[in-house]
């Protein structure tokens, strides 16, 4: 029996009877799926090694109790859900936390390949996308935070609600997944828009419409009823979440996109101010890629990604001025979508200049594999320029100090070191904590260039990322209470002290009195002579018996040049109690320098 032909009509007809476009089938969706679970882990693998983010502190503070848990809807699902449940469980130990973020982000990564699928990209081009998605290096603070969970859940049911998204019961189940990414960040309102510039694959317009119109009205209405419990709780304030001037708005637009496409610049947050023709040039690049993106008819899914870059931007574009890299987390998955479209136009392009007669002849089916071929080379050439730019990101050191020049590392590093060295002193023993952080010692450091600049220092900052201590009893709950001192105070004699050093490192210095004579013989070996003196003095005003703060001050004057008053510090340390390791360590003093 003969087959009858096939016509072009019809062969282009039957691919949209299937809404939903699968990953290659069998063996080959496991590949994908398994390549991007790989590239995820051995990409990001750097927040492995890493410790909690600073705001993530105050989540342990509400997990021991220092902090009331906030009991309301904003945020529900990444706040109070996500971590009553997770916390018993990891405690405050950093890798699970870490482990589970890349897990999710890996399963962001496969949605992703999923969805653009469904709005007509080729295998291939789905698999660029999520390839890129997955290893891009603008989700290193979203993947080290804890407390950013919220993106990573919000995007993960952004994703399943369009994939779940159709008539009947479906339509009820997306609604109530896209409802728990409201509730695990309502930055996602606007995102389900972007479907309606989506290639249609063989769904009903009308359908669709209806699709979007319940989504997105969920969205409108849920995430502005909750931004407003945000409001009203005073848990959606402070100065993150100020309103800025209407030119804030295209700035931030600008330097969120300039982000977006930096793949020069190992910490492109670093100075969160733009130049201004870096800002015009962004913005000129970012309307011309929207122009592009809407015009370019034979790759519509680039239309869709650019719409949903827009949309997920829309909702944090308006804060005063502030513009952070985990914003992009959601918004970095249409400009993957886009790419996924640019490469299925690009592709097409191409064949159509090849002409008709190869398409049809024996060797086109090589053209399928070139486009596995290209895709994977791109994954694998973007894969390790974003692996280079995260090792850089890691590794680089200021100058000055040689703490991590990326701020958001620096204070993770501060907190691990402050936790780790009162841990250790503590050794299991409950006692309260006093940390002496004089203003003199800490340097001014330019975070642009990590070199030590002239001007005021930059007075207490681990204070102010421990959270006035609170941190600290949240991670080490050993300690009772954490106190800080940036000069001279009496009492606390039974607290165990501590000074910061350079290295980020804390210095145990036992308790009063002696821990006042080891603060001032620290700042000696560091050079704060000066400080060191300013110290002493204030010290002996307030026991002025103490022979150790004479035998100190003694080391600090003949520093200083005062050998007159070094010697006679000495030799009334000498007087004091002839006959102990004290008196013994001052007669050496006196009798190196000839007295």
């Amino acid at each position: 029996m003969k087959r009858k032909p096939h016509s072009r009509a019809a062969s282009a007809a039957t691919p949209e009877r299937t809404p939903v476009r699968p990953l290659p089938p069998g063996a080959g969706a496991a590949l994908v799926v398994a390549s991007l679970v790989l590239l995820v882990f051995v990409v990001q693998r750097h927040v492995l090694g890493a410790f909690f983010a600073l705001d993530d502190g105050v989540l342990f503070q509400q997990a021991r109790g220092l902090r009331p848990w906030p009991v309301m809807p904003w945020r529900w699902l990444s706040g109070v859900a996500w971590f009553r449940a997770v916390v018993p469980l990891w405690g405050v130990a950093p890798l699970p936390y870490h482990v589970a973020s890349l897990a999710l982000h890996a399963l962001n990564a496969v949605l992703l390949a999923r969805l653009a699928r469904r709005w007509g990209a080729s295998a291939p081009a789905a698999w660029l996308a999520a390839g890129i998605f997955a290893t891009s290096r603008v989700h290193f603070p979203a993947l080290l935070a804890a407390t950013s969970i919220g993106e990573l859940l919000a995007l993960t049911g952004t994703l399943a609600a369009l994939l779940l998204a159709a008539p009947g019961r479906r339509a009820i189940a997306a609604a109530g997944v896209f409802l728990l990414a409201l509730l695990a960040k309502e930055s996602v309102l606007l995102v389900p828009l972007a479907w309606l510039a989506a290639p249609a694959m063989g769904e009903d317009r009308a359908s669709r419409k209806s699709l979007v119109a319940v989504l997105a009205g969920l969205g409108v209405l849920g995430g502005f009823a909750l931004l407003g419990w945000g409001v009203v709780s005073g848990r959606l304030g402070g100065q993150a979440y100020a309103l800025g001037a209407p030119g804030a708005v295209m700035e931030n637009v600008a330097r969120l996109f300039g982000w977006s496409i930096d793949l020069a610049n190992p910490i492109p947050d670093l100075r969160p101010v733009i130049e201004p023709g870096a800002r015009i040039a962004w913005t000129v690049a970012l309307l011309v890629l929207t122009a592009a993106g809407i015009t370019w008819r034979s790759a519509p899914l680039v239309a869709a990604g650019v719409l949903w870059w827009w949309l997920a931007v829309l909702p944090v574009a308006p804060l005063a001025g502030h513009a952070y890299l985990h914003y992009l987390y959601t918004p970095f998955a249409g400009l993957a979508l886009a790419v996924a479209g640019a490469f299925d136009g690009a592709r097409a392009a191409f064949t159509a200049r090849r002409g008709d007669a190869r398409a049809k002849s024996p060797s086109h089916r090589g053209g399928a594999r070139g486009a596995w071929l290209v895709a994977g080379a791109l994954i694998l050439v973007h894969a390790a320029w974003s692996d280079v730019l995260l090792s850089l990101r890691v590794d680089l050191r200021t100058r000055a100090t040689g703490a991590p020049l990326d701020p958001v590392l620096r204070k993770s590093e501060m907190t691990r070191a402050a936790v780790e060295d009162v841990a250790r002193a503590l050794a299991g023993r409950r006692a309260s904590v006093l940390i002496f952080e004089p203003a003199s010692v800490s340097p001014a450091v330019n975070l642009a260039t990590g070199v030590a600049v002239a001007g005021p220092a930059q007075r207490w900052e681990l204070e102010a990322t421990l959270d006035g201590g609170r941190s600290l009893r949240a991670y080490v709950p050993q300690a009772d209470s954490v106190a800080f001192a940036h000069g001279y105070v009496s009492g606390h004699d039974d607290f165990e002290c501590f000074m910061p050093l350079h290295d980020g490192r804390l210095r145990a210095l036992g308790r009063p009195p002696g821990s006042h004579a080891r603060l001032a013989a620290t700042m000696l070996e560091y050079g704060y002579t000066q400080a060191a003196l300013e110290y002493l003095d204030a010290a002996l005003a307030d026991r002025p018996g103490d022979r150790a703060l004479l035998y100190a001050k003694g080391q600090a004057l003949e520093r200083s040049g005062d050998a007159a008053g070094a010697r006679d510090a000495w030799r009334a340390v000498v007087a004091g109690a002839p006959g102990d390791s004290l008196a013994s360590l001052a007669s050496t003093a006196l009798g190196s320098a000839g007295w």
